[in-house]
Parts: structure tokens; sequence; C-alpha cells
């Protein structure tokens, strides 16, 4: 293990989405900066010092691109943005931005996708169907699908570009989680869970699973079509404070033959904890652990501060060999042997 990167941020402006690929990393803040970090020149770009909302999403394509979500109020695709000949492009959302609604509004995006939904029963609206709008940045395609409302406080957890995972809240604090399918434009509920299940946190759809964090240190992976857990992969000693996955598929020499390929997948999961750990987690368990306070890029001082300790959402993204997370002191970027291992998968 080792520490790639430390980049900084502004003081009491969390980093709330972060994309990385092979050339760099960038990240958006909660007052709307936007900075790029070059892995080879080491040097940092910034995007935007301000913005008109918070950056709800960003994401790096394998060519370079840079799709950024600016709140719900438009988009911006940036080619070359560590470049003298950068340049930027505004999409704006099929939707009319409303003061009124803005509260009530969640953004999340997949690569270059931006899904929109307003939870309208908050806003005081009448029972009635909820629209979610679409839009692709790079193709600029502006789709709205018709759902039915969503009750108060209901919960979106992800999107995944084809699907959307969010919570109900039902009586006795029953939660139902829930998925639309947006080739399909159907609603079909995963499972349901009661006040004795414990704390759900931190959920994220997979293909065929949804990945949950119970009581903040365990990781569960629920079966979609049936609801039923399919796995617990372990345990944390330490709350989670930040999760992603990757999905691996791997290139394997045939035996029968040199010049046969057998692809095979492998889903890792990463999960970042209060105590400064860093575990990559596969179905045989826990994979690697990498602790801030072993890095030995850090200065002894660094090593033994708290990087969780405001209480920000944290985001952890993983590229290759390199994972960045986001902190209270900045973004670190670490490598992982135990990806190194398996240099031959591709994302």
């Amino acid at each position: 293990m080792s520490l790639e990167a430390y980049i900084d941020i502004r003081f009491a402006d969390p980093v709330i989405s972060l994309s990385i690929n092979q050339r760099g990393l960038c990240y958006g803040s909660a007052l709307g900066r936007v900075l790029y970090y070059n892995f080879n020149t080491h040097e940092e770009t910034p995007i935007t010092e301000f913005s008109e909302e918070c950056i709800r999403g960003v994401s790096l394509s394998a060519d370079g691109s840079l799709f950024i979500a600016i709140g719900d109020l438009y988009c911006w695709a940036v080619l070359n943005p560590d470049s003298l000949q950068s340049s930027r492009e505004v999409i704006n959302h099929e939707r009319l931005h409303s003061n009124d609604d803005c509260g009530y509004t969640q953004v999340l995006m997949k690569d270059d996708t931006v899904c929109i939904l307003t939870i309208t029963q908050l806003a005081g609206i009448a029972d009635r169907a909820d629209t979610i709008y679409i839009t692709n940045i790079s193709s600029q395609i502006k789709l709205k699908f018709e759902i039915p409302s969503l009750p108060p406080q209901s919960v979106p957890y992800d999107f995944d570009g084809k699907r959307l995972l969010w919570m109900e809240w039902g009586t006795n604090l029953l939660r139902t989680f829930k998925m639309y399918d947006f080739t399909t434009q159907a609603v079909s509920e995963i499972a349901a869970y009661e006040k004795k299940y414990g704390h759900i946190t931190h959920v994220k759809l997979l293909q065929d699973s949804i990945l949950l964090v119970r009581n903040h240190r365990s990781l569960i992976l629920v079966d979609i079509s049936t609801g039923v857990t399919r796995h617990i992969l372990g345990t944390h000693k330490a709350d989670i404070v930040a999760l992603n996955w990757l999905c691996l598929k791997e290139g394997i020499a045939s035996m029968a033959s040199d010049d046969d390929n057998i692809t095979a997948t492998k889903l890792v999961i990463i999960a970042v904890d209060y105590d400064g750990n860093i575990c990559l987690w596969d179905n045989q368990g826990l994979a690697e652990c990498i602790q801030i306070k072993n890095l030995p890029q850090l200065t002894p001082p660094y090593q033994k501060l708290m990087y969780f300790s405001m209480g920000y959402p944290y985001i952890v993204a993983a590229h290759d060999v390199k994972i960045a997370f986001s902190s209270d002191l900045g973004v670190l970027v670490v490598r992982s042997k135990y990806l190194e291992s398996l240099q031959n998968l591709q994302t």
C-alpha cells in the first residue's frame, strides 16, 4: 500500500461527489467548487471555485471528458479539463427549476447520466404521480418518466443508469426498499425490514443484489429478486462512513489453448470506516485493509489525525489499482496491493 496523492480541500466545504480514472480525479464540493487533479503532473486545476448550487455529481469518462451536475439547475460537459484548450458546454434539464421545490429535489448521477426526482408530498402538493427527469449529458438526450408518488420522507439511495432504488417509511418504522426499472417502467418491491432489524445505511445497487450496511458496521448482500439475504461479507470494528464497489472482469488463460480466454467476474466491495481503515471485501471475506495511520508517506502527526470526525457525507471511488476517498482534511488516493494482484482485471 502507498499514498499516491493528498489533495487539500477548503475548510468546512466538504467533498460530496468524486470520480477517478486512469489520468486523474475530480471532486465537487458542497459550496460548488470543482477541482481536477492530474496523477502524472500532480497539478490541481480548479474548474470553478463556487457555483450556484452544490455539486451533486462529477464523472470522468475514459477519454478524459468531465461531466458535472450542478445541483438540479444544469450540467456541464468539460473537454480536456486540465488543458489550456479546455472547453465547457452547459446542458439544461428538461424541467424548470423552482425555488419552492429545490429543497425537496434529489439529484443522483451515474457516469454521464443525471436523475432528478422531487418528493412532491414534502412540498405540500396533493398526492399524484412523481416525474423523474433523466438527462444524458454527452448525448443531450432528455427523458421523463412517471412513477407513483413517493410517500413523505422517502429516501432515494442509488441510481445505476437503468434503475432507481429508494426506501419508504411505513407504519411501525417498517422500511420498504423499492426499485424503478426505466426499461420496463415498472416499480418492484425488493425487501421490507422492521425496526428490530437495526439501522440501515449506505445502500447500493449491484447487478442482481443490493448492498447495505446494517447497524453501521456489517456489509450485507440482499438478492433483488427474492429479498433474501444472500451473503454477509463481514463486519468492521468501527462505523462505516463511505461505501462503493467494483465489478471486475478477468481474462483467465484457458487450459485448453493459450489463445482461448474465459471471462469471469469478481465483485470487490470498498468500505471506509471512522477509524481510518479502507477495507476491500470479496466473496471470500476481507481481502485487504489499508490503514491511514500506517501510510509511510504521512508524517507522524498526520498519521494520528482524525479524518472522519466532522460527520460529513464521505465518498470513496476506485479505478485500476487506485482508491480515492474524501475526508475532513482532504482527498486521499491510495494504491491497493490487492487490486495490484488483479492487474489483469478490467472494470
